[in-house]
């Protein structure tokens, strides 16, 4: 598949032929429309996904409803359902490498999609490794086949951009996750700082109250300033911590490069 890279950079997602006898896969999709009441008019989601629902109820093994179902539950954003058969037709026993190839491709799409739509960066980091390692078993699997065959396939072509494009997120990600990390640090350090000011303050008032309560106050007038002085020092710091404090805790902009998106 021709990728158009003037635009923003966007995973590779095949298309689907909806067939009986043999499966047909998210590649392409020139013979999109050929199974039962789904005609090139029709919304290709929820009536599609409808109909295999009910197929599926009569033929619960069937790897090729499976997949196709699969493919409409990514189109309505269903990705979790997405995942679960795309995994049962993986962990089914008897699938041949090109199931599997097709299979785990498409899965990959799907866990990357997962991924970028929770705002958890510790959850999306790993829904995409889980992504990038489909897309590395269908890299494995086409070297595999070019060992026979000579020849790189558009699907070989496909997961390598894939690939690609995950793993520079990822280290985005990485580097976000970093971020937080140092962030949350510095909020523990500066919360830690805060509390000891505060108890300081506490202290020094403390004093400043029994000093005042002396019969012969003007022995301390020394004590006294060294302890107001040490006030003013102290309220500058304060102000400063919860300051900073205050940037910290502030919602900012992120400034990182837009996901790549399907």
């Amino acid at each position: 598949m021709k990728i158009n890279m003037s635009k923003k950079a966007v995973l590779v997602v095949t298309g689907i032929a909806l067939i009986s006898l043999s499966v047909a896969f998210w590649y392409g999709g020139q013979r999109k429309w050929e199974l039962m009441m789904i005609g090139p008019n029709s919304d290709g989601t929820s009536s599609a996904s409808a109909v295999l629902e009910e197929k599926l109820k009569e033929s619960p093994d069937d790897p090729i409803l499976k997949y196709n179902l699969a493919h409409f539950y990514f189109r309505q954003s269903r990705y979790k359902d997405a995942e679960k058969l795309l995994l049962e037709i993986l962990s089914a026993p008897g699938p041949d490498n090109e199931v599997i190839e097709k299979a785990s491709f498409n899965l990959g799409n799907t866990l990357y999609r997962e991924g970028e739509a929770t705002e958890q960066l510790e959850v999306s980091f790993t829904l995409l490794k889980k992504s990038l390692e489909q897309y590395r078993t269908v890299l494995d699997l086409e070297k595999e086949q070019q060992r026979f065959t000579g020849q790189q396939s558009d699907m070989d072509e496909d997961a390598r951009y894939n690939y690609s494009l995950v793993k520079m997120r990822l280290k985005i990600l990485a580097d976000q996750m970093e971020k937080e990390r140092k962030k949350e640090e510095q909020k523990k350090a500066l919360f830690v700082l805060l509390k000891d000011l505060l108890g300081r303050e506490t202290q020094i008032r403390s004093r400043l109250a029994a000093l005042g309560l002396t019969d012969k106050p003007d022995q301390h007038q020394a004590e006294r300033r060294s302890l107001l002085n040490l006030q003013v020092q102290n309220l500058e710091l304060l102000k400063t911590i919860k300051g900073r404090i205050k940037d910290l805790l502030q919602p900012k902009a992120s400034q990182n490069p837009s996901a790549p998106t399907i």
